[in-house]
């Protein structure tokens, strides 16, 4: 903004009339583009077109090597778009919830109730522990602790 010498309210213009006439956000870098431009086609080339460009290249036939990065980059934003598309459009999977333990750690020998991790991280023994629906299954355990059985139905 500083560098511009616009306000916040003329950058705001120009980033909305930049994104409906070029589709870019001059809210992103510009490396960004330019290394999506770059790398992106070649990212997505089939292994006969690298091979291809290889052999351009080391022959030193720059016609052939534009016209092998021209023909990636015409079909890189349709072939990315199919693909991010597809992930972005599905329905998100469900992952189960796992809640991490307080332990001992054979990496912190010193520490008898925590990990390394939660010692480095300032996590303390006294923490209160997530609540996932059940206290016991989220409470610290010290070491040699053993779940009881539970009773036979009767």
């Amino acid at each position: 903004m500083e560098a511009s010498g616009c306000g916040k309210n003329v950058l705001y213009g120009l980033r909305r009339k930049w994104l409906s006439k070029f589709e870019i956000d001059i809210a992103v870098p510009y490396v960004f583009f330019r290394d999506l431009e770059i790398l992106g086609p070649n990212s997505f080339a089939t292994p006969e077109s690298r091979d291809a460009l290889f052999t351009a290249l080391g022959a030193g036939n720059g016609d052939e090597t534009v016209r092998l990065l021209r023909e990636a980059a015409d079909s890189f934003f349709a072939r990315m778009s199919e693909l991010v598309g597809t992930a972005v459009t599905s329905a998100p999977t469900p992952l189960p919830l796992k809640v991490a333990r307080l332990a001992a750690s054979p990496a912190s020998p010193g520490i008898k109730t925590t990990s390394a991790i939660a010692a480095r991280t300032a996590v303390v023994r006294s923490a209160k522990p997530l609540r996932t629906g059940s206290i016991k299954q989220s409470r610290p355990r010290g070491p040699g602790h053993r779940l009881k059985p539970k009773p036979p139905a009767r």
